[in-house]
Formats: structure tokens, sequence, C-alpha cells
């Protein structure tokens, strides 16, 4: 079948080179002569134009319709242009006329510009895919078809019966799954009911599955035409087992030998450092294992039970060891006995007839019993406590030394800041306030000049002098008289607002850095310092980030001021720089609840990577270019929301934004932090 198929695209592949070289109309001319396509009682070709006249043709029914534009082929190329050098392969349908089935198949025509220039396509009967049926090698009751993609029988043949699509239904169960394909399956056919052993393949080029099978029954038959060498097979077999029987024998008087191994374990044993335990279980009227019997210990195990051997064997585990019974020791015992897996445990002994404080077990089925495998590991034990409580040690001093650093940090970062912060108000305080004086004096001679000016004004009409009014009149025009009066009051406004807003610039930054208060414990309107921090860090947000506030009706806090502000810049500014080119938002919130108070900024930056999560609080981690960040500004946040007996967390998703969240509890505990934890 799969042959037939390759013959049905070389033909169109051979037509389609001779529409594009000889001209569509001479596409057959000479190729049914020279042998180069097969004869039209098997293919039907023709050959259609662009605008789906058939042109060309190796059909001699007058009946035959000149035109394409209508098949399903035509409309299948001429619709979708671009769908390049694809195969069409249409459904099988019957002629009213003949009663008999057509299958088209068809490929695109192009000009020399790649254009859609026509379609050639083949009409064949479908029973010619089984023409390769052959009784002699499938039997008078095997199958070879084709089924279509959706599970519908084409056509298919069985010994001298042809079966079409309609008069079977749909074999869905044929189709192969990716996992079954070209497996051999016995399937029971529909359409007869004979068991088969069938194949199945999907030909994807084609859009069909092949199908072929082989009757069971004919299959067998040769089976049991050599029935009579299987007996003697049979036959064969049972000597086999006989001679097998003797080697049974043989293999006993081997016995002696494997004693002889056994000695060499029980010298191997004895020279072991473990303790050796074999036991033998033993089972109550249920079959349950009710105890175990002691058969042999080698010398290790005798010392670490501190018993005689000689009154240590032959004795069930239960009688030596009281309290074993209701442990987990006897039930690994038993599971070992019951399923084969070995085990192996450590464990802290509280057996006092045993003499150890630790020990390790391995535990393995021995025919009926189980052989333990004890040793001492108290010494390590000991060893090992002493190792994790120095390493303890280490890691709390190499703690207390990392906070010593971070703190150190942290002061003389929040000490420049406070100097800083002082400095800029002292300076700007003095010139703001004798300016602000200045145009609060300058806004009263102002008025007073314009009341002087208003009463010139209503004398200019009782000059007497015409020249002199015209002077004024053209003077006042000039310098625009009337503008400067309303405008003059309008600039001292703004002035006065510009200096009230640096005002307000100074007293945030006093706020915070707090110079005006000692550094002490205080309580302290969370909200308020949000704000004057935000107006701070302004000009590094503005042009990012559209800021916004979603305060709630929080309580006071007790803290460090100041500290609590330099956390809130930390992460405006981180947030910030999470933000890209595109300008994006940054929320802040507060909220109270539990006798706590919580802080969060949230940013629709680039967020953080999963792996990078875990240390963005460690001192010196950064993710920014070199130079443009150390690594020091979540990792002082932190250390300082701890002094404060909180908590801070993180919530990201990469590419979308970030959540950074702060709890402070409203009231800190009698005894403080220290800023300096001592070592």
């Amino acid at each position: 079948m799969l042959r037939a198929l390759r013959e049905l695209d070389l033909t169109l592949n051979v037509v389609r080179y001779a529409s594009e070289q000889k001209g569509l109309a001479r596409a057959l001319v000479n190729l049914e002569s020279d042998l180069l396509v097969p004869t039209a009682l098997l293919f039907a070709i023709d050959v259609a134009n662009h605008q789906g006249d058939i042109v060309a043709t190796n059909s001699d029914n007058p009946d035959k319709a000149l035109r394409a534009v209508d098949q399903p082929y035509f409309r299948h190329f001429s619709e979708h242009t671009r769908l390049g050098d694809t195969l069409y392969v249409g459904p099988a349908v019957r002629d009213p006329k003949t009663g008999k089935s057509r299958m088209m198949f068809a490929r695109r025509l192009t000009d020399a510009n790649n254009a859609f220039a026509g379609v050639v396509s083949v009409s064949i009967d479908p029973e010619y895919f089984t023409s390769a049926y052959e009784p002699s090698r499938m039997g008078l009751n095997g199958t070879m078809g084709v089924v279509g993609s959706s599970g519908d029988l084409i056509v298919a043949r069985s010994g001298d019966q042809v079966i079409r699509g309609n008069d079977a239904p749909t074999l869905k169960h044929v189709i192969p799954t990716p996992e079954d394909e070209g497996k051999v399956k016995l399937l029971l056919n529909p359409w007869d009911g004979v068991m088969r052993y069938t194949v199945s393949e999907r030909l994807n080029m084609f859009n069909i599955t092949t199908v072929v099978g082989l009757s069971e029954e004919e299959q067998l038959a040769s089976f049991r035409q050599r029935e009579q060498a299987y007996r003697w097979l049979g036959m064969f077999v049972s000597v086999l087992v006989i001679v097998l029987g003797l080697l049974w024998r043989q293999l006993a008087r081997s016995r002696s030998r494997v004693l002889k191994a056994q000695a060499t374990y029980l010298a191997a044993s004895e020279a072991s450092r473990d303790a050796t335990f074999v036991m033998h279980s033993l089972c109550d009227a249920k079959g349950v294992i009710s105890d175990f019997v002691l058969t042999d210990a080698n010398s290790r195990g005798v010392a670490l039970l501190n018993l005689n051997k000689s009154a240590m064997l032959g004795k069930p585990i239960g009688t030596l060891l009281p309290n074993i019974r209701g442990t987990r020791t006897f039930t690994v015992l038993c599971q070992v006995v019951n399923t084969g897996v070995a085990h192996d445990q450590e464990w802290q002994n509280h057996e006092p007839a045993i003499r150890a404080q630790w020990l390790h077990a391995q535990v393995v089925r021995a025919g009926s019993g189980v052989v333990a495998i004890v040793r001492d590991i108290s010494e390590r034990k000991r060893i090992e406590a002493e190792l994790v409580r120095r390493n303890n040690e280490l890691t709390t001093v190499n703690h207390k030394l990392t906070a010593t650093h971070q703190q150190l940090v942290q002061s003389e970062k929040l000490a420049s800041i406070g100097l800083l912060a002082a400095g800029v108000a002292h300076e700007i305080n003095n010139p703001i306030g004798f300016v602000l004086s200045n145009i609060g004096a300058l806004d009263g001679y102002f008025n007073s000049l314009l009341q002087m000016l208003d009463t010139y004004q209503e004398t200019e009409s009782q000059l007497s002098d015409p020249a002199l009014r015209a002077r004024i009149l053209e003077l006042k025009d000039r310098v625009e008289f009337d503008y400067l009066k309303d405008d003059i009051p309008a600039l001292m406004r703004e002035t006065k607002d510009g200096i009230e807003r640096v005002r307000k610039i100074v007293q945030d930054l006093k706020n915070f850095s707090h110079v005006d208060n000692a550094q002490d414990w205080q309580m302290a309107n969370l909200n308020d310092g949000i704000n004057s921090t935000l107006n701070l860090v302004n000009s590094e947000i503005k042009y990012k980030a559209e800021i916004i506030k979603e305060y709630g009706d929080i309580p006071l806090v007790e803290c460090l001021p100041s500290e609590i502000n330099q956390v809130v810049m930390n992460l405006l500014v981180n947030a910030a720089h999470a933000i890209g080119e595109t300008r994006g938002k940054i929320t802040v919130r507060t909220s109270s609840a539990d006798n706590a108070v919580s802080i969060e900024v949230e940013d629709t930056g680039c967020g953080i990577v999963p792996e990078n999560l875990v240390k963005i609080f460690d001192p010196f981690f950064t993710t920014k270019a070199v130079g443009k960040g150390a690594g020091l500004g979540l990792s002082l946040s932190y250390g300082i929301v701890q002094k404060h007996a909180g908590q801070m967390s993180v919530h990201s998703v990469q590419g979308t934004g970030t959540i950074f969240r702060v709890t402070l509890p409203q009231k800190q505990s009698t005894q403080k932090i220290d800023i300096m934890p001592s070592l």
C-alpha cells in the first residue's frame, strides 16, 4: 500500500513538472506513451489552470466535466495560496451513477513568480490500495485496508471480499496512538467478526492509516501442525528435570564445603569490632512472630550484653531483654523477617542490660530469622555532640560580630545623615527667616505706595496743564501701570509660597533626622515620618514612579523615629531603582492589628529572582552594577527592624513587582535591645 501511495505521489510530481516546463495544455502529451504515468484505467489525471478550466486530461469520458472550479481540491489551493508544496488528500466519494468510490489527490501548480497557476489532480479507485493482497501470503481471512483520519473505513479486502467505507462502521480503535505505533494487537474487526493480529501505521503525509492483519485461526494452524513436536519437547523437559534432581544430590555433597565456609565466617565474626547476633523467630498459633531465640553471638555481643555466652544461647530475647517487646527494635526485627528488606538505624539506648549509650545496627533476614550487626557508637556520638556545641558557639560569635559590624556601619551612616540634615537646616533657616521677613515688609511698602498712586491717579483729571497730563498718561502706558498693579501682588504671593515650601523641606529634613530630639525611644506617628521621607526622596522618585498613599488609622509607635525613617527611605529608593524605563507605581500602605503597626512598600518593578530572595538581607549583597550600590541598605534596615523587635518580610514575583513589609510592635518591652550588642 505504501508503494502504491508513493507511486501516486510520483505521478502527481511528474505531471506537475511537465505542466510547469511544457505548459498546462501539453502536460500529459507523450507521458502516457512514454509510460511515465499509469494508464487512465488506474489513475484519472486532470490539469486545471488558475481559472478552474481543465486544460489537460487522460480521460476519454464524454460526460466528464470540463470545469474544476467547484471541486474541493481546487478551492483548497485557490483559497489558500500560501499552502506551499502540500499534498491534498480527499475523502472517498461514491459516484451516484456507477456506485463506485473515488479518492482525489492533488498538488498545487505555480508559475515562474511562484504564484498560483492551477492544480494537477489524480482520481483513483480506493480498491487500488488493496491490489497487493495475496492469499498465498495472507491467507483467506487476512485483511488489508485503508482508514481515514477520523476512523472511517475507506476500503478493505479480506480474501475475495472487498469492503468499502459505506459498508462498515468507523474504526477509530484501529488508528494507532503514538505509543502503539507499529505494534501488533489482536483485534476483532467489526465488519466480519474475525479475530486477527493487526498492525496499523499512520501515514501523516497522506493523512490516512494503513491496516494489515492475519487471521488468528490461520496463524495457529501451523502451530497445531507442530503440536507433536511440542510433545516431544515436553518429554525432553521431563528428562531434564530428572537430570537436575541428580545434580541436586551432588549439591548436597557440597554441603560440607559450605560448613567450612561458615567456620571461616565465624572466625571473621570473632575478629570483628561489631557485635553479631543470630536470632531465630518464634511464631504463635496464628503465625505472628511472638519472640526471637538467640542462636549465636560473637564475643563482642557477649560483652555488650554483659552475660555468659552459655546462658545467652537458646534463650528468647524477651527473657534476656525484658523491656524490648514494646520497643521499636522488636518491631524492626519482625518487619525484616516479614518483608526481607534490610534495616539500618542508629538509636540512643535505654535498655539497662546493654552496656552502651548509643548503638548502630544493621539487620538482615537469614532464613526464618535475622542477623543483627550492632556497634557501640557512644564515643563517636560524644565527639559529634562536642563538634556541634563548638560549631554553635562559633556561629553565635560570628552572628554577634556581624551584628556589631552592621550596627557600626548603621550608626556611622545615620550620624552622617543627622549632621548633614542639621547643617542644611541651620544654614537654610537663617536666610529663609530674613528673606521671608523682608518680603513681608516689601509687601506692606508696596501696598502703601499703591494707595498713594491711587490717590495721585484721582488727581490726574484736575491737572490744568494738558502737556503734563499727556506725559503722565504716556508714561503709564509705557510702564504698563495697570498690569503692574495686578501682577506685583501675584508675584509677592508666589514668592511667599516658594519660601514656605523651602521652609517645609527644611522642616522635613529636621523631622527625618530628628536633630531637635535626642536619640531616645519615643512615641511617633509613622504616617508623618513617611510623608517627611517622601518629600526628601521626591527628586529620586518623581520621574520614575507615581506615589500612591494608602495610610490607615494607626496608633503612635514607640521607636527611634530617625532609624525607622531610614528604613522607609531605603525601601523607597530600592523600589525606584527596581522600576525600569517605563514609569511605574510605588504604593505605601500602613495598617494596624494585634498591637502592631505594619508598613508596606510595593513597586511594579522587575522583581527579584527566587535564588536571590534568601540573600537580599546579607551585608554587601547587591544585584546592582558595580559602583551603583554597596549592598548595605537592606542589611541595615533588617538590623533596625530587629532592634525594634519587629519583623521584615518580602514577597516578589519576577517581572511583576516586589512587596516589602515591616511590622513593628506598638510598644517595646521594658528591656530595650542594645544599639551596640556586646560580645
